[in-house]
C-alpha cells in the first residue's frame, strides 16, 4: 500500500549509511527554581479546558443522566456562568485567546495547524512565571503542541511531541484523560509549598467518541460517556489537590474551548459554523473565599486570563476587550458584548468566513445571508430575524465593523506557519482536514479588508461540508476506496452553478494516491490547484505523485512552486531535495534540505536525508553530526541507530 500524499516522496534511504545500532540516552533537564520569588502563601491556580464540551451537557447547566458529578459538585461552591461564549471553535486559536486574552483577530491565530502564536505577545503562563509561580501544563492532544507557541510561560509543557528537552512522553496524536490526570497529580506531588499555575487539557469528548470502560458501558451517548469519562479524571484530580491540601489556597477554573454542533444546524462536529451548539461553553470559577452563584451575565472566554491575574493579586496582559469578572463573582454586574469567528470555511472550503456579534442578548451573523437571533426568546437559533429587524441588523453589523477597525495594526499573515509533516499527519488523525498552510494573500492586507463576506454561504453547502468530513475519516480509518466513492458521489452531484470546493479535489487525490492510482491522483491534485493555485500543500502533494510517476522534472516544478509560497512549508523543501537527489544534483539538494531544517529543525526524517546528502558530496563528518541528530530525535527508529553507528565506526580517531 502506498504512502499518503503527504508524506515525503520517497523513504530517506538510510541503508547507504552502512548501519547497526545504538541506543541513545536523552539528557534529563533539571527543573527551574527560582519560583521562591514569590511567597509560599501566594495563591494557586488550576486552569482546566474541556475540549469539544456543551455546556448544555453538563449537569450544572441542566443535563440529566448523571454524567459529571464531579463538575456539578464544584459548580455547587463556586460561580457558575450561564452565557460563556469562545471566541472560535477550533482548538488552537480558542487556546490562544484563552491564554493571551486576545481575539483571533488580534493573535493573528485562525486555524488548527497552520498557525502559530508568535513571541511577541504575552500569555497569562508568563505573567504567572514572572511573579515565581511555578508553571506547568498537561495536554491531551497534538494540536496544543508546544510548536504552536501555546508553551510561552511554562516551566514544563508535557504536549504530544516528544524530543530532546521536551517533557512529553507520547509521541501520539492524543492522550487518554487518565494518563493526563496521572501526569498533573504527579506535579502536584511536587508544588506543595509553592505557588503553582497550573494548566490541564482533556480531549476526550472530541469525536471520534470511544470512552474507555466503565463509562463507555454506563452511558448510551458515546459523547456523554466521553464527558463522564472526563469528569471521572477531573474528580482525581480535584480529590489530589484536597488530600495535598492544596484546595484551600487554589482557585479552580472549568472552562471550554469550543462546543460540539451534534446535529444542530446540520453540523455534526465544530468549526464550519458558529451557532450556540459550538460557541457557548461552560465556565465554572470556585474560589477559597467564593460564594455559589449562577451568573446570567454575558462572558468571554478572553476574559478569563485576566480573572485569574486578578484573583492572584497581578498585573493584567495587554488585552483592550478583556475584564476581570471578580465583579460578577462578588455579585456585582457587566454589561458585555462578545465577539465570535470562524475561518476554517474560508480555508479548508473555499467558502465565506463567518463571525458573530452578541449584544444584549442578541447575536448577529455576518456572513453573505446575515443572521439576527434574540437568545433570550430563541437559545436555539431557530428564527432567524434578519428581515423582522432590519434597524438592529444595521446597527449591529455597523457595531461589528467598529470592533474590527478599531483593532490595532497587526503584521499581514502574523501567526501563519507551514505545518511540520509530523504534526500535519497527526492533526489528521485527530480528524481534522489539516490546513496545513495558508497563503498570506489568503488572509488580506489589513482585517477590515477582510469584513465583507467572501464567497459561498457555508448553511448552502451543508452536503459538500459533509461529504467531505466524512471522506476525511475515511481517509484516516485507511478505508481509501469508500473515501474515493464519497467524494465522487459528492462531486457528481454537485450544482454545475455551484463551484466545487479545491478541498474535495484534494481529499480524491490523497485517495487515490494512496491505491496507487497515481496518474488519477495528478488530475485530482490538478483539479484542486485550478481552484487554488496558491496551496502550497497541495502542491507539495502533486510533486509527490509525479514524483511516483518517476516524472522528476516536473515534480521538481511542482516543488519549486511551492517552495515559494508564504509561509514556507517545510515537507515542500524536504521532497525537493529528495527529487533532486533522484536526479544526483547533490548540491541543490543540500541547499533545500538544509531550508527544510530550518524551517523544522525537529524533523528526524530531514537531518538523515541530509546525512545522505553530505555523504554524497563527500562530506562525513557533517553527515556524522546529522545523523547523530537524527537518532537523538528518533532514539527508536533502528535505522538511524544503525547509521550512526555505522558512521561512528568510519570516523577516524582522534590522533590518528
Amino acid at each position: 500500500m502506498a504512502p499518503p500524499p503527504d508524506s515525503t516522496l520517497v523513504s530517506v534511504d538510510v541503508r547507504v549509511l552502512r548501519i547497526s545500532a545504538l541506543v541513545v540516552a536523552l539528557a534529563a533537564v533539571s527543573l527551574c527554581a527560582w519560583w521562591a520569588l514569590r511567597p509560599p502563601e501566594a495563591p494557586c491556580v488550576l486552569l482546566i479546558s474541556l475540549d469539544t464540551t456543551r455546556a448544555d451537557h453538563l449537569g450544572c447547566y441542566g443535563h440529566s443522566g448523571g454524567a459529571t458529578p464531579n463538575l456539578d459538585a464544584l459548580a455547587a461552591r463556586g460561580a457558575v456562568f450561564l452565557r460563556c461564549t469562545s471566541s472560535v471553535p477550533l482548538t488552537t486559536p480558542s487556546h490562544a485567546s484563552l491564554f493571551t486574552g486576545l481575539y483571533p483577530f488580534e493573535h493573528g491565530v485562525r486555524d488548527n495547524g497552520a498557525f502559530a502564536l508568535a513571541e511577541e505577545f504575552t500569555t497569562v503562563a508568563e505573567r504567572f512565571s514572572d511573579a515565581g509561580y511555578r508553571t506547568a501544563a498537561f495536554l491531551s492532544a497534538a494540536v496544543l503542541n508546544a510548536e504552536f507557541g501555546l508553551d510561552q510561560g511554562f516551566d514544563q509543557y508535557v504536549d504530544m511531541r516528544a524530543a530532546p528537552g521536551r517533557d512529553g512522553p507520547g509521541q501520539g496524536a492524543e492522550r487518554c484523560g487518565s494518563v493526563t490526570s496521572d501526569l498533573a497529580i504527579e506535579f502536584l506531588k511536587t508544588v506543595t509549598h509553592e505557588p503553582f499555575f497550573l494548566f490541564v487539557h482533556y480531549f476526550d469528548p472530541h469525536d471520534p467518541y470511544q470512552a474507555p470502560a466503565p463509562h463507555g458501558e454506563r452511558f448510551d451517548d458515546p459523547y456523554v460517556a466521553e464527558i463522564a469519562h472526563v469528569d471521572a479524571q477531573i474528580g482525581r484530580l480535584l480529590g489530589a489537590l484536597d488530600e495535598l491540601g492544596l484546595d484551600s489556597r487554589t482557585h479552580v477554573v472549568i472552562v471550554a474551548d469550543h462546543g460540539e454542533g451534534r446535529g444542530d444546524h446540520g453540523e455534526q462536529t465544530h468549526g464550519a459554523f458558529i451557532y450556540e451548539s459550538t460557541m457557548r461553553v461552560p465556565l465554572i470559577i470556585r474560589s477559597p473565599a467564593s460564594e455559589p452563584r449562577r451568573i446570567e451575565a454575558q462572558v468571554r472566554t478572553i476574559d478569563v486570563a485576566a480573572t485569574l491575574l486578578d484573583l492572584a493579586g497581578l498585573d493584567p496582559l495587554d488585552a483592550p476587550h478583556a475584564v476581570g469578572l471578580r465583579p460578577l463573582i462578588e455579585g456585582g454586574n457587566l454589561n458585555l458584548a462578545a465577539y465570535s469567528e470562524t475561518f476554517l470555511p474560508r480555508f479548508s472550503y473555499g467558502y465565506s468566513q463567518l463571525r458573530a456579534l452578541y449584544m444584549n442578548g442578541w447575536k448577529y451573523v455576518h456572513a453573505p445571508q446575515p443572521e439576527l437571533y434574540d437568545l433570550s426568546q430563541d437559545s436555539g437559533e431557530l428564527q432567524n430575524l434578519a428581515s423582522a429587524h432590519p434597524n438592529r441588523l444595521a446597527g449591529m453589523r455597523s457595531e461589528l465593523r467598529r470592533l474590527i477597525a478599531s483593532t490595532r495594526p497587526i503584521h499581514r499573515g502574523r501567526g501563519a506557519q507551514g505545518a511540520s509533516e509530523e504534526v500535519a499527519g497527526q492533526l489528521q488523525a485527530l480528524g481534522y482536514l489539516s490546513t496545513e498552510s495558508v497563503s498570506v494573500e489568503d488572509l488580506g492586507e489589513t482585517e477590515i479588508s477582510l469584513f465583507s463576506p467572501h464567497g459561498p454561504d457555508p448553511k448552502d453547502n451543508l452536503d459538500a461540508i459533509d461529504g467531505m468530513s466524512a471522506a476525511a475519516a475515511q481517509l484516516n480509518l485507511g478505508d481509501f476506496a469508500a473515501a474515493e466513492q464519497t467524494l465522487r458521489d459528492l462531486l457528481e452531484r454537485r450544482d454545475p452553478a455551484t463551484p466545487t470546493p479545491f478541498r474535495a479535489h484534494v481529499l480524491l487525490g490523497r485517495a487515490l494516491f494512496a491505491q496507487e492510482r497515481f496518474d488519477e491522483a495528478v488530475e485530482a491534485f490538478q483539479a484542486a490547484l485550478s481552484r487554488n493555485p496558491g496551496d502550497a500543500a497541495t502542491l507539495t502533494n502533486l510533486g509527490n505523485a509525479l514524483g511516483k510517476l518517476k516524472r522528476f522534472d516536473e515534480a521538481i516544478l511542482a516543488y519549486r512552486a511551492a517552495t515559494q509560497i508564504e509561509p514556507p512549508l517545510p515537507r515542500a523543501f524536504l521532497n525537493l531535495s529528495l527529487a533532486l537527489a533522484a536526479r544526483r544534483d547533490w548540491d541543490e539538494a543540500c541547499v533545500a534540505v538544509q531550508e527544510a531544517i530550518r524551517l523544522d529543525p525537529a524533523s528526524a526524517k530531514a537531518h538523515a536525508h541530509h546525512a545522505v546528502v553530505l555523504l554524497s558530496l563527500r562530506r562525513p563528518a557533517e553527515a556524522l553530526k546529522s545523523i547523530r541528530r537524527a537518532a537523538e530525535l528518533e532514539p527508536d527508529n533502528p535505522e538511524y541507530r544503525q547509521a550512526l553507528q555505522q558512521l561512528q565506526g568510519a570516523a577516524p580517531k582522534p590522533g590518528r
